[in-house]
């Protein structure tokens, strides 16, 4: 484990450009599970806020549901990061890669994916503080 005082904010390559903020707090999933990487993730308080990029091509920030409630099914989430785009893979990128997916509702979630993965749909809801 390792403690993370700096995030880089506002960059679409891990190479360059970007806004330092202090973080402040780090909130893991409360079902986070390190062995799997179930429910791998975090929320993060920071010192200041982040500021909109004027970046045409940027990613924007994220529109939650309300507590208790789904996005709606039928509707378009972008998933966004620097991880692994394959089961085998083992290099990262270097540029952020960005995939838009259609929502589905829970009950056909867990039935068409309960086989593939544990965290891929929450049938739960969990309370996370900050």
């Amino acid at each position: 484990m390792f403690t993370m005082t700096y995030i880089l904010t506002n960059i679409q390559k891990t190479t360059t450009g970007g806004v330092t903020s202090r973080i402040t707090k780090i909130v893991s999933h409360p079902s986070y599970v390190a062995k799997t990487a179930d429910n791998d993730v975090s929320l993060w308080q920071l010192t200041t806020p982040i500021q909109a990029s004027v970046n045409s091509s940027a990613i924007g920030f994220a529109t939650l549901p309300l507590q208790d409630s789904d996005p709606a099914a039928d509707s378009v989430a972008t998933v966004s990061g620097w991880g692994l785009t394959s089961e085998d893979g083992t290099k990262l990128p270097t540029d952020l890669l960005k995939v838009s997916i259609p929502v589905i509702d829970r009950a056909t979630c867990s039935t068409d994916y309960a086989a593939v993965s544990s965290s891929g749909c929450s049938t739960t809801s969990s309370t996370w503080e900050i």
